[in-house]
């Protein structure tokens, strides 16, 4: 009953959250449309209006701080809509835990990577694995790595680098409303919240 409460509890932050980020999201395309039209809405004299704002090229970009519950919120939405990885999850606290199951020689193996977060030059989210276990068993991170890239097809969002020992979360491979695309600019250790630089284009604005 306790348990059953908790998930419901959960359930109801979360969709808080998640209805209160796509109102923040809505709010920003009506902006952004309104002050387009206004650019290009002809004057009395039948002229276009001439403006100081400028219509950006690629479109409206905005900043936005979410902490670490929430950047595992929108991961972890990704992954359960992905009938293949559904039971995978994504933890974040001071450090990045992966989980899931997969098939190795007939057998279906728990594993877990664990490691710290940093931002890539590109704007994703790279976990620096330092430790990984199969079927509850510490190996060698190398040596692992490659086992699980062989034996999953991991989502497009996930990138797993053997060699560096690494495993990158590819934010623009993440569906979104309005082919908005999304990049990850800072990670503050002290508050732990991300920073991340969200872009909708100009098309998508008006629909």
């Amino acid at each position: 009953m306790v348990e059953n409460n908790t998930r419901k509890n959960r359930g109801r932050h979360y969709n808080v959250w998640k209805v209160a980020f796509f109102v923040l999201v809505g709010l920003i395309v009506l902006a952004g449309g309104w002050l387009i039209w206004e650019i290009s809405a002809p004057t009395a004299d039948g002229n276009t209006k001439e403006s100081a704002v400028s219509q950006p090229a690629e479109g409206i970009t905005l900043y936005v701080s979410l902490d670490n519950k929430e950047i595992s919120s929108i991961v972890n939405e990704y992954l359960s809509n992905s009938k293949d990885y559904s039971g995978y999850t994504l933890e974040i606290t001071d450090r990045v835990a992966l989980q899931g199951k997969t098939g190795i020689l007939g057998l279906s193996v728990p594993f877990a990577l664990v490691g710290d977060p940093f931002v890539t030059t590109e704007g994703n989210l790279q976990l620096k694995v330092d430790s990984i276990s199969l079927g509850g068993l510490p190996l060698p991170k190398k040596e692992s790595l490659r086992i699980l890239a062989g034996a999953i097809a991991f989502p497009d969002a996930f990138s797993i680098q053997p060699e560096e020992g690494t495993v990158v979360i590819l934010l623009n491979k993440i569906p979104l409303p309005r082919e908005m695309s999304v990049r990850l600019i800072n990670i503050d250790e002290q508050t732990k919240e991300y920073s991340l630089e969200v872009t909708i284009p100009v098309e998508n604005l008006i629909e």
